[in-house]
């Protein structure tokens, strides 16, 4: 089933016609606010439904200023649920420093999912890449 479901994920990802750039942004309890290198499980989400992770050359999770994000200009921001809640909501996280003046969240182009849904790369794979990329892509959207 799970292979199954990441080849029909792949199909899906093949019909886009677009390749949004994404920040996605990860703020632990009582940490930094973290962005999404390459060689982690956001930047592997991303590359799977068809987004241009901004940060591939880094390796990890590393923390951004306000100004990072500003000058990165993502044109799609990824996060998680947590991250919403610890942000104080969807509203309090569009109006935060620096994500307020992307292009993202000027277009309303945040994007949340259920942290080991997205992250987990579990049983439900296939499903999060499929979900993801309806959502990065709203030409698939059924």
């Amino acid at each position: 089933t799970l292979d199954a479901d990441v080849a029909a994920a792949g199909a899906l990802v093949a019909e886009a016609n677009t390749r949004p750039r994404v920040l996605f942004i990860l703020q632990p309890p009582e940490a930094p606010t973290l962005v999404a290198g390459g060689d982690t499980a956001a930047g592997s989400m991303i590359d799977l439904a068809g987004g241009e992770n901004i940060y591939p050359g880094f390796g990890s999770y590393i923390p951004m200023t306000p100004e990072g994000i500003v000058e990165i200009a993502p044109d799609i921001i990824l996060t998680t649920d947590a991250s919403l809640e610890r942000f104080g909501g969807r509203e309090a996280f569009l109006a935060a420093p620096g994500v307020a003046q992307t292009p993202a969240a000027q277009a309303g182009r945040i994007v949340s999912m259920e942290d080991l849904y997205l992250l987990g790369f579990g049983p439900r794979t296939g499903k999060a890449v499929a979900d993801l990329a309806r959502l990065l892509h709203p030409e698939l959207a059924p």
